[in-house]
């Protein structure tokens, strides 16, 4: 990159230019950069478990001998191998091969590891016993099912079996979504306390008189905690210092690249691919605990141009994202109603919030509807405001834009702020098929994918569903309104909508979704879509960013509102189980 110059060394059997930077002595080359030759077209490199990277058409790292830039006065220090010269891949291979799916049917914050996390040795014959009949089984799955109770008859033998390392881990699909959704804390512990890794952070928790795990600390202070997949748990703090795996979502918000791809872990470095606007830059990263940190990427000046656009562009996105997250997070601690009666006369789903607000308005403290009794507003005062699925959508928007109801001890009004959907002149707003209309009258607000038949996989189809997802997550990215279709159980064709929530940073895989389903949750699709496995996604409504722009609220500075979400996020997503 630049302009060239003058002076070389020579370090390590390369040439090393030197001076490009004031105040910088080496600004170094990567070997690899200068023996590969990609050819005159854009090529779909292999990623490290082999397999070719799907979605849109990718531009490999420039054959260019350009330099390697050091960031925060870090120069980058040559790497000591050509990757491409048949050098072992690191990390957990086989877990990478099915890591769309596990990401997608289990919920987790999704990590890189440097090694696979294996089981502790040991001569305890219960813990063989169940470790054998869990690999050796056809259906690995079904067997956790039927004898999770027995297993974690004993704490000790449990954390043996269902650990490995201290990780919730797995290398299969439905054995993931089942150790998600079945194994507790408490079914692992009984010490006072234990301290949890998720991701980038880690958390302290207490036990409880009634034997479950609460944070001791953050927005989440006193509620109850959970284990996810690939969570690591230990009794002191001491013992999670040395992890496994790399978290790349924080780098992810930082810099601004879509996906991700690890080609080689020297110690504490790391030399990754990272992808901006199609565009795979070579990077060198250094791990700093579970963190990963930029020290510099391989980058010609044209391709400098795209990797800044890029970052000018995520500064934007993160905007709008910390303020849909904190929205999320807020209706979750709200917990707000379905809008569904205790007590119904056919299909009355949708009525409560009617008499919510007439009582609202009319300053009562309860409603009644079918003799059964409702609150106006939570025990803390704030709105209790019953919703269905596309309300949640609606609620989430408005509430990004300042409107929203006044809470117990101020006036009775809904406060409108920069968005009100009652001027969208919808047929009925509180239809998920009339908000998608609006939303394809306004071309210049709203870009919407229409799933196309043959791509329209229900959910009980679930290895088809999943790899399907996985060939098409360039069409779903957070913030996405994803409309889904299908039989439920009573013979009829039922609408729901939800949010995308999160996304891998290695593979942009959509992995977490968010939606009312009972209250505010933040879910995997799995256990989104199974209790109506015949649903298949039909249509995907992405709000642009400009008008996303107009309507949020003044925000901090980037840096202040990436600081601001990093701080509990884990806890915070914890109480929508």
């Amino acid at each position: 990159m630049g302009e060239a110059t003058t002076q070389t060394a020579t370090r390590r059997g390369l040439m090393l230019p030197a001076g490009l930077y004031p105040g910088i002595v080496w600004v170094l080359w990567l070997s690899i950069a200068c023996s590969r030759d990609p050819g005159p077209k854009p090529e779909a490199r292999q990623s490290p478990s082999g397999a070719t990277s799907t979605g849109q058409l990718e531009t490999s790292p420039s054959s260019k001998a350009s330099a390697l830039q050091p960031r925060d006065g870090v120069v980058a220090d040559v790497w000591p191998l050509d990757v491409d010269a048949g050098v072992s891949r690191p990390g957990a291979p086989i877990f990478e091969s099915h890591r769309t799916e596990i990401l997608a049917r289990a919920k987790s914050v999704p990590v890189f590891f440097a090694s696979a996390p294996a089981y502790a040795p040991t001569d305890d014959t219960r813990v063989e016993h169940w470790r054998a009949l869990l690999e050796n089984a056809k259906t690995p799955s079904h067997i956790l099912y039927r004898k999770y109770g027995a297993i974690r008859k004993v704490r000790g033998v449990a954390r043996a079996v269902l650990l490995r390392q201290g990780y919730l881990f797995a290398n299969n699909p439905s054995v993931a979504f089942a150790l998600a959704n079945v194994v507790r804390l408490e079914h692992l512990f009984r010490e006072g306390e234990i301290f949890l890794q998720r991701g980038s952070e880690t958390l302290r928790l207490k036990r409880r008189k009634q034997g479950d795990y609460v944070y001791t600390s953050g927005p989440q202070q006193g509620k109850r905690a959970s284990i996810w997949l690939l969570d690591r748990v230990a009794l002191t703090r001491e013992e999670l210092a040395e992890p496994l795996h790399m978290d790349f979502a924080p780098l992810a918000r930082q810099l601004g690249f879509e996906r991700a791809r690890v080609l080689d872990i020297r110690e504490h470095k790391v030399l990754a691919d990272l992808r901006y606007s199609g565009l795979w830059v070579r990077t060198a990263l250094r791990r700093n605990g579970p963190l990963v940190e930029l020290i510099g990427e391989e980058l010609s000046t044209e391709e400098r141009a795209i990797v800044d656009d890029a970052r000018r562009l995520n500064e934007r996105v993160q905007r709008v994202r910390t303020a849909f997250r904190g929205q999320i997070r807020t209706m979750i601690d709200e917990r707000l109603p379905f809008d569904e009666p205790k007590t119904e006369e056919g299909q009355q789903d949708g009525k409560l919030r009617q008499h919510w607000g007439w009582a609202y308005r009319y300053g009562r403290t309860r409603y009644e509807f079918n003799e059964d009794r409702y609150r106006v507003f939570d025990l803390s005062g704030r709105p209790w405001v019953p919703q269905v699925c596309i309300d949640y959508i609606t609620d989430t928007f408005e509430r990004m834009s300042g409107t929203w109801y006044g809470d117990r001890g101020e006036p009775r009004e809904r406060q409108i702020g920069r968005l009100d959907f009652d001027n969208f002149d919808m047929a009925n707003r509180r239809s998920v098929e009339s908000f998608a209309e609006a939303a394809r009258s306004r071309p210049e607000s709203f870009d919407i994918y229409e799933v196309p038949k043959e791509r329209q996989v229900p959910l009980r189809r679930r290895k088809k569903f999943f790899a399907t997802l996985a060939e098409d997550r360039e069409h779903f990215q957070v913030g996405d309104v994803v409309i889904i279709l299908g039989y439920r159980d009573d013979e009829k064709l039922h609408y729901h909508s939800f949010f995308v929530y999160e996304s891998d940073p290695m593979t942009a895989m959509p992995t977490l979704l968010s939606s009312n389903a009972g209250h505010p949750r933040i879910r995997s699709w799995d256990n989104e879509m199974m209790n109506a496995p015949r649903r298949s996604i039909r249509r995907r409504i992405r709000p642009k960013l400009a008008w996303l722009e107009s309507i949020v609220t003044p925000q901090e500075p980037v840096g202040q509102l990436a600081s601001a979400e990093r701080e509990g996020s884990a806890a915070s997503q914890d109480s929508a189980n």
